[in-house]
């Protein structure tokens, strides 16, 4: 009857070492007073920030380069898809991380031109403009650039034309560099032309590989023209007439567009005359010109008594955004002629 038996109890030592075993590998198997498996990592999170791009050549950036190849570097995004760019050089990335994205840039497609890896500065839900100039294969590497203004402020509808000063070991390269600008606030051209469409503030960045400057802008609603006062001089002209010199300053965030002064006097038509910029800049600057005035046009009485002829000058002053101020009006005179001398 043992002999009978023994098989079972052979099983049965098995069966509680291969539990015992099992337990000891904190594994979790399943079985009762195990630990389940650890659930999966979840997936990296996609970023929100978002590249608008063209790539252009550096010498003549009005020249689009199709065909040319941009990713996330693989630093950043191993998996990221390259993108081509299209026949207008244009291209476009999404889902990436805040804070700057490097960007390896090639030309399968033309020798022309050298790789590059830049970095474009992102921002959460935030679209970032950016033309990507590329060095013709021949050029030498920029090492240090400056931009200017460094700060601007203009009105929405205004513009602004930031201007990169690129140099290779301190000589001068005539080349436009990569520009970004950060902030749904206007448009930036790769000439480095800022139109202004929305208030709001952002920031322009020039770089080239190992060279970059970054200027702030601020876009605020629009409002017209603030001017100073009129001059005129001189204010008495002698009876032959001569010349007036027709001034104004003018504070604007945007720009002038134009100034314009109109001159009447009774008897004849209105006259219209551009003044031109004269000293400062458009945002800031003193506009000018000079009117040849005609001898004294009115009539010489019975008496011989001519009447000076007085003439009334103002100036409407139009900002680049459409909104325009004018001045009051300011006088000046054509002396008449004097009586002849009565007998003696």
């Amino acid at each position: 009857m043992i002999r009978g038996h023994r098989p079972a109890i052979i099983v049965g030592v098995a069966f509680i070492a291969l539990v015992v075993a099992l337990g000891g590998c904190g594994s979790g198997t399943g079985l009762p007073g195990g630990n389940p498996p650890p659930p999966p990592p979840p997936p990296p999170a996609a970023g929100t920030a978002t590249i608008d791009g063209v790539v252009v050549d550096s010498e003549t950036p009005t020249v689009e380069i199709a065909g040319a190849q941009v990713v996330v570097a693989a630093e950043a995004a191993a998996d990221a898809p390259a993108v081509v760019t299209d026949g207008a050089g244009r291209f476009r990335l999404t889902k990436l991380a805040a804070g700057g994205v490097e960007l390896d840039v090639t030309f399968p497609s033309t020798p022309a031109y050298q790789a590059m890896r830049v970095t474009v500065d992102t921002a959460e839900k935030t679209t970032t403009c950016v033309s990507i100039a590329a060095l013709r294969d021949e050029a030498s590497t920029p090492t240090s650039l400056t931009l200017s203004p460094a700060q601007a402020q203009i009105d929405v509808g205004g513009e602004v034309q930031f201007i990169a000063n690129v140099q290779s070991y301190g000589a001068p390269m005539n080349v436009t560099p990569s520009f970004s600008l950060i902030g749904n606030i206007g448009t930036l051209s790769a000439s480095g032309l800022f139109e202004a469409t929305k208030v709001g503030t952002g920031d322009v960045t020039a770089f080239f590989p190992g060279a970059a400057a970054q200027a702030t802008i601020q876009v605020t609603a629009p409002a017209p023209p603030k001017l100073g006062t009129l001059s005129v001089s001189p204010g008495n002209l002698p009876a032959d007439g001569g010349e007036v010199y027709i001034s104004l300053s003018t504070t604007d965030g945007d720009g002038i567009a134009g100034a314009q002064a109109e001159i009447a006097t009774l008897g004849r038509s209105t006259v219209k005359r551009a003044l031109v910029l004269e000293t400062g800049n458009e945002r800031d600057g003193s506009w000018a010109t000079i009117y040849p005035v005609p001898a004294n046009g009115n009539p010489i009485g019975p008496d011989g008594v001519q009447l000076e002829q007085r003439y009334s000058v103002r100036v409407r002053v139009t900002d680049k955004s459409g909104a325009s101020s004018t001045t009051k009006w300011a006088d000046f005179t054509v002396a008449g002629l004097e009586p002849p001398p009565g007998p003696p």
